[in-house]
């Protein structure tokens, strides 16, 4: 057995110098992250790689103006079809009311980003720092806060104010007699 491994050793034809350099030397790889389970059509996130604010719910924006379809490139090299533009308005952690100008509605985004580059074009300020973002208005008071969730995404906490959400409309019609009519209007109602 011995003097069979010898032999099949000498047949082999001898390895180049350049292959076994490249046989040992490390490999490296580069992968793209991309969060695959995102679909979190009630949240906004806020995405400095946004040039527009993009909205995927119809109901939420305000002045909604509808437009001949263009594309919208998103960062997976995905095209996604933008159909209209609209005003979102949002209730932030902080408790101030945000408005969220010429957002951009494409249905098939699967959440809600609200570009640094509008939001700094419009005089506010965007700090990203560890797992936190923050806004903060003209005069240096913060007005927003995002977090990092699971996907590494900057999750906005805040909650939307659909055009319904800020009207309230009621009526009500009964028959009274004179003095059942004005007790009724001086608030009692038994």
């Amino acid at each position: 057995i011995a003097a069979y491994k010898q032999k099949k050793q000498q047949d082999r034809p001898a390895a180049s110098a350049q292959a076994h350099t490249v046989a040992t030397t490390p490999t490296a790889h580069l992968f793209t992250a991309r969060a695959n389970n995102t679909s979190d059509k009630d949240a906004w996130y806020v995405d400095s790689g946004a040039t527009s604010h993009l909205c995927t719910r119809r109901d939420w924006l305000y002045n909604y103006t509808a437009q001949a379809s263009h594309r919208v490139h998103l960062g997976d090299s995905r095209q996604l079809d933008a159909i209209g533009t609209g005003t979102a308005r949002i209730i932030t952690s902080t408790g101030s009311t945000a408005v969220i100008t010429n957002a951009l509605h494409v249905p098939g985004l699967s959440i809600n980003l609200l570009s640094v580059k509008q939001i700094t074009a419009n005089g506010l300020r965007v700090v990203f720092s560890n797992d936190t973002c923050t806004i903060y208005d003209p005069a240096d008071m913060p007005i927003a806060h995002a977090v990092i969730d699971g996907n590494g995404l900057y999750r906005l906490q805040c909650t939307a104010l659909p055009p319904a959400a800020d009207h309230a409309h009621a009526a009500t019609t009964i028959r009274c007699n004179g003095i059942e009519l004005w007790h009724r209007r001086f608030g009692h109602v038994h």
